[in-house]
C-alpha cells in the first residue's frame, strides 16, 4: 500500500493506552490467563527529528506503563538497555541509528535471562543448532559428507518434532 493511504499522526499516550488496552482485551477473550510482555524498539525514529522521536517513545512508555500497571504484565527495557547501557556507537550500524550485532546479542541475552524459563535452555540449544545447521551452505554439495549431513539434520529435525510436537521447526529445504 503506498504512503500516501496513511495518515501520519504522532498519538497521545492516552491514545496509545486505549489502543493497547484494546489489543489486550481482544486477546484476553481468546486466552485470558495470558501474560504479556511489553518493549519499546530501540531504533531510533530519525524521519521526523531526534525530538520527535523522544517524544513519540515517551508516551509509548506511559501508555504501557499505566496498562500494565495491576497487572501481571512484564516491561522489557529494550529502549532503556541500547540508550543507557549500549550509547556507545560501537554498538551500532553504520547507519548510527540501529542497534549492530554485537547490541542484538547483547539485548537477546538480557531478554533470555529474565523473560524465558531456563528449563528451556536445552530446547533453545536445539533449536540454534538446526537453525545454524539449516542456513549451511556447501562447496561441494555431491559427495558423501554432504549426503550424511543432510541425514543427520532430518534426523535431528524429526527427533525435535518429536520431543516438542507444539514446537513447528521447517523442513528440509
Amino acid at each position: 500500500v503506498p504512503n500516501s493511504e496513511f495518515e501520519k499522526k504522532l498519538l497521545s499516550a492516552e491514545e496509545n493506552q486505549i489502543a493497547l488496552q484494546k489489543i489486550k482485551d481482544c486477546i484476553h477473550q481468546i486466552n485470558p490467563s495470558l501474560q504479556f510482555i511489553f518493549t519499546v524498539s530501540p531504533v531510533r525514529h530519525t524521519k521526523d527529528g531526534f525530538t520527535e522521536n523522544h517524544i513519540s517513545k515517551g508516551n509509548l512508555l506511559q501508555a504501557i506503563f499505566n496498562v500494565q500497571q495491576s497487572t501481571n504484565d512484564y516491561y522489557f527495557p529494550a529502549y532503556e538497555i541500547v540508550m543507557d547501557e549500549l550509547r556507545d556507537y560501537r554498538f551500532f550500524a553504520a547507519d548510527m541509528i540501529h542497534p549492530n550485532s554485537l547490541a542484538i546479542d547483547y539485548i537477546w541475552e538480557q531478554f533470555s535471562t529474565h523473560a524465558i524459563d531456563s528449563s528451556c535452555g536445552s530446547m533453545m540449544k536445539e533449536v540454534a543448532e538446526i537453525k545454524r545447521a539449516l542456513h549451511h551452505r556447501p562447496q561441494h554439495q555431491n559427495t558423501q559428507a554432504w549426503a550424511q549431513f543432510q541425514y543427520q539434520l532430518e534426523q535431528k529435525i524429526a527427533d525435535f518434532k518429536q520431543k516438542y510436537p507444539s514446537i513447528g521447526l521447517p523442513s528440509m529445504p
